[in-house]
């Protein structure tokens, strides 16, 4: 591997900027390495957030910090960590990592010997930034940060005896965008369960539509209801909230052990209802075909045309912003209504829509994840030939924060089996920082997190982003922030969300591969046997539940092992 030479200062290809004021140098020459406890090097994941964000706060702590310096270095592998640990102190200078996923994996390993040191995790402990102030204030971080995350990276650990090796640096959202301003031209409403959103879907449909397109003005333009990429879906997040609003928060976190809900290791956890439910609702949306006893048959009713699907990640984010816009698609639909993406969407496709968005000739928002309608299976109203409907009725006191009356024919349980799986979101991202434990300048990027999470430096983050923020709980004002991020807020600020953020601590996920939806090697992702051209591809929902437990069983005590359970 070639040596990463440090640099002394921040590198902004030598132009000078202002902040707050004050004019700072930031030059590009690469020096000899600084590897002295004076000096911050942080290798940064560079994904659609862009870096600017970070760049921006470690230029205000140098100016707050003299003597100090810091080099912040773009990188676009979210997992490099894992390649350049174990180059060693003699190779590897990074003192930070500002890394994309989760790296419990390495961490859990516990002790490990680099060049005839031992040391005792990969990564130095981040227990006292927790449990002190951010900096020039008075409250821990970890009562400061959102309950989720807290709990998540510190709570859990020290409760089980554990110390705390990362903390998140972004904590940013994804699920279901809409194109707001479609949706308020044909005045179709946000679905509140995911039957009401099949009927929106039909509704979407039947809507006759004309190109705006300069190209071709006034003709015909369908409109599919919902898109994405198949190089890079972002459906995870939704189908895996559809699961937990039916089993729960706690059968879904015993889902990521291995275990049911007796606590015992056994490979029926795929098989919980909830996950098919989930299914189902997936292969509706994408399903191009359907399955009974007959065979397979085409569906008469699309709601996620294949022919935009096949195009990159970028290029379906235009299409959906572009809305009626969008240039005309003679084979299929030209557009979309929905798509399930992250609230990076502005920042990544701000070069090509910035002034439209200002001028809000381009406008979209986040929406709740509508509720399961299997859910009402487990009412007191199961029976009803209505329950959909109640379903909604009870959704909609639930989001008016139950003021008037309860719904008079709901059981309080129904209330609260409702109320708890309208607030919770799995719909949040944590990409995470840890520290190198052989790094030269420990204290230094322990003293950079703890500005990182200070009022002073979230604003700057905010600023930059233009809404995607830190797990923190978050006051925009005075800030320029989007209708989109406004969106995304009205979601997350509510002092009763849930945020789950999945399971990917627990050894039998990390190590023992266990998923929901993807077990099998032999079908690929859910989406890809849905969504088929080819009706002898095509897979049910029922059929890849079944696939899924069969594979799981076949190799359960092989996962076991893996995961280090079992010897």
């Amino acid at each position: 591997m070639i040596h990463q030479k440090k640099r002394s200062l921040l590198t902004y290809g030598g132009l000078t900027i202002a902040l707050f004021g004050v004019a700072f140098s930031l030059t590009g020459c690469k020096g000899k390495v600084n590897d002295t406890p004076e000096h911050l090097e942080i290798k940064m994941y560079k994904a659609g957030n862009g870096t600017e964000s970070v760049k921006n706060v470690a230029a205000r702590f140098m100016e707050l910090n003299p003597g100090k310096t810091v080099d912040v270095i773009e990188n676009t592998e979210g997992r490099v960590v894992e390649s350049e640990f174990p180059n060693g102190p003699k190779f590897n200078t990074v003192d930070l990592y500002l890394a994309g996923g989760s790296f419990f994996n390495m961490s859990n390993k516990g002790a490990i010997s680099i060049d005839g040191v031992t040391y005792e995790n990969s990564f130095a402990s981040l227990d006292d930034v927790y449990e002190n102030p951010a900096y020039g204030e008075t409250v821990a971080i970890k009562d400061k940060m959102l309950k989720s995350y807290s709990d998540y990276y510190y709570g859990e650990e020290k409760a089980n005896g554990k110390h705390s090796y990362f903390a998140p640096w972004v904590g940013g959202w994804r699920g279901i965008v809409y194109n707001s301003k479609m949706f308020e031209q044909y005045h179709w409403n946000i679905p509140r369960t995911t039957d009401e959103m099949f009927e929106l879907c039909e509704t979407i449909n039947a809507t006759k539509a004309k190109s705006t397109n300069k190209n071709t003005m006034g003709q015909d333009l369908r409109i599919s209801p919902f898109t994405y990429s198949r190089a890079d879906s972002y459906w995870d997040s939704v189908e895996t909230e559809w699961w937990i609003q039916y089993e729960g928060i706690e059968n879904y976190k015993l889902f990521g052990q291995g275990m049911n809900a007796n606590h015992e290791y056994s490979p029926d956890v795929v098989a919980a209802p909830g996950i098919l439910e989930s299914m189902r609702v997936m292969e509706k949306i994408l399903g191009t075909y359907y399955k009974d006893a007959s065979g397979v048959h085409p569906r008469s009713n699309i709601y996620c045309d294949n022919t935009l699907t096949f195009r990159t990640y970028t290029d379906i984010q235009s299409t959906f912003l572009y809305g009626e816009e969008a240039r005309l698609n003679p084979s299929g639909a030209s557009t979309a209504a929905m798509m399930p993406v992250g609230d990076w969407l502005e920042n990544e496709m701000s070069s090509n829509f910035a002034q439209e968005i200002a001028d809000k000739k381009v406008a979209f928002r986040t929406m709740k994840t509508p509720i399961v309608s299997a859910l009402a299976n487990k009412t007191s109203f199961k029976d009803a030939s209505d329950k959909d409907l109640k379903l909604r009725e009870i959704v909609s006191y639930i989001d008016n924060d139950k003021k008037g009356d309860k719904p008079s024919f709901a059981t309080d349980e129904d209330i609260r089996l409702v109320d708890a799986a309208r607030h919770v979101t799995t719909s949040q991202y944590a990409e995470v920082m840890m520290i190198p434990t052989y790094s030269s300048s420990v204290e230094l990027a322990k003293d950079f997190i703890r500005f990182l999470y200070s009022d002073e430096a979230l604003r700057i983050f905010l600023q930059a982003t233009k809404g995607v923020e830190m797990p923190l709980t978050c006051n925009y004002d005075g800030i320029e922030i989007s209708d989109f991020q406004k969106s995304k807020f009205e979601i997350l600020n509510r002092d009763n969300v849930d945020i789950v953020l999945g399971i990917s601590k627990y050894p039998m996920a990390y190590a023992g591969i266990l998923s929901a939806f993807t077990n099998s090697e032999a079908y690929g992702t859910m989406e890809s046997k849905f969504g088929v051209a080819n009706p002898a591809d095509f897979m049910s929902a029922e059929e890849i539940f079944q696939l899924n437990y069969n594979v799981v069983a076949k190799n359960w005590q092989q996962k076991l092992r893996d995961a280090g359970i079992l010897n």
